[in-house]
């Protein structure tokens, strides 16, 4: 395939041969290992402040969320139909 000529569709060949290829390529960026470590460190003293090891807080901030996710938006009302006989 020419790839001056855009016009031109390329085969079901070509096309798999590139999705192979960039399936195979390695990433530039490797993954430091103490940047996961980090992660997890900075998880574990959010559940600290949270007070995990107390139900009841996390009952309570679990409760909190589930209500706000209830609670109707004032924009949406629902309309006032009037019968059009």
């Amino acid at each position: 395939m020419d790839p001056a000529s855009p016009d031109k569709e390329p085969s079901e060949e070509s096309t798999r041969e590139l999705l192979i290829g960039i399936s195979q390529l390695v990433p530039e960026k490797v993954v430091q290992p103490d940047l996961v470590s980090n992660s997890a460190a900075a998880a574990a003293a959010a559940a600290a402040n949270l007070g995990v090891g107390d139900g009841g807080a996390v009952e309570e901030h679990r409760s909190k969320l589930i209500s706000i996710s209830y609670t109707q938006s004032p924009d949406a009302q629902s309309p006032d139909f009037e019968n059009a006989n």
